[in-house]
């Protein structure tokens, strides 16, 4: 199989040094064909050679720094577009601030996306990331020689309801979380679903970039049938992520979308600071708060 790997970066070296090293440890990319597409968007004091340097030991042969900050979105679709006719048959998308806590095998991914019935993989990282003393019960689903995994139906409803979705009953629902915090797609599943949001007037030379939450529905549409997300754990039904990246910078979206977005009103208020001061660090502990004083 051909695969790439994608990270988006914004020079954060002291989230992205142990990120990568986790990765290079703890992931088995079998005798798959494997390359790597890393994006920083961040230019304020990086090190052009340093960061490509980094970036090459670990296996992204292909890297792409941009010169001014251009924004998640920007980065999102920029690399949609990088994608296209490169013939990948997966794509496992990556944010530079998650360790891999243990050794994970690309094959048993593969194996599951090809008998399971299922449209994506998902590590988990810490319930309590973005609330205190939270703690998430998984509803088991199946078991695994090499994985258990189980899908998260509490926090998919809590999305459902972000988004005012009627919730989900059981596995048997049709649903769809789209997610790039450390998940595994078919890259014709993404691609394709790429063009619906294209030929609906976003992408990449459009100023109305897609959140996560909206690109869903795209592949949706084209699965078209009842298949899961599952959200993989270790043996101990524990995280294999952990969540290390305490501040972020650089702006995420246009104003336009971030008007028009399907955010929380603290997130759209962090999202226009982000917008108009991109070098200031914010508290990324805070994100999906929908109310903070910080």
């Amino acid at each position: 199989m051909k695969i790439c790997k994608i990270i988006f970066s914004t020079n954060r070296l002291e989230f992205l040094i142990p990120t990568l090293t986790s990765c290079s440890e703890n992931i088995d990319w079998g005798d798959h064909e494997v390359d790597g597409l890393f994006i920083d968007d961040m230019p304020k004091d990086r090190n052009d050679d340093q960061i490509t340097e980094l970036a090459n030991i670990h296996g992204y042969n292909n890297v792409i720094l941009h010169k001014e900050n251009k924004g998640l979105g920007y980065t999102w679709h920029e690399s949609y577009e990088w994608l296209k006719d490169k013939g990948y048959d997966y794509i496992l998308h990556q944010e530079d601030d998650l360790i891999v806590k243990g050794p994970i095998k690309i094959d048993n991914f593969i194996d599951a996306m090809t008998h399971k019935s299922v449209y994506a993989i998902h590590l988990k990282y810490q319930d309590d990331w973005y609330w205190k003393d939270k703690v998430i019960e998984y509803d088991w689903l199946k078991d695994n020689p090499n994985f258990n995994y189980n899908f998260n139906i509490e926090l998919t409803n809590n999305i459902n309801k972000h988004y005012n979705k009627p919730p989900i009953k059981d596995d048997n629902d049709f649903h769809i979380m789209f997610d790039t915090s450390f998940s595994f797609y078919q890259s014709n599943l993404i691609l394709e679903s790429y063009k619906l949001a294209v030929a609906d007037g976003r992408g990449l030379n459009n100023d109305d970039w897609i959140a996560e939450g909206t690109f869903g529905k795209y592949v949706r549409n084209i699965i078209k049938t009842n298949k899961m997300g599952l959200i993989i754990v270790n043996k101990d039904n524990k995280e294999l992520l952990e969540h290390i990246g305490e501040w972020s910078w650089g702006h995420r979206s246009t104003l336009k979308s971030i008007i028009n977005g399907h955010y929380n009103e603290y997130q759209k208020t962090k999202m226009k600071q982000m917008l108009n001061n991109p070098y200031e660090k914010i508290n990324s502990r805070t994100w999906s708060n929908w109310t903070s004083s910080d």
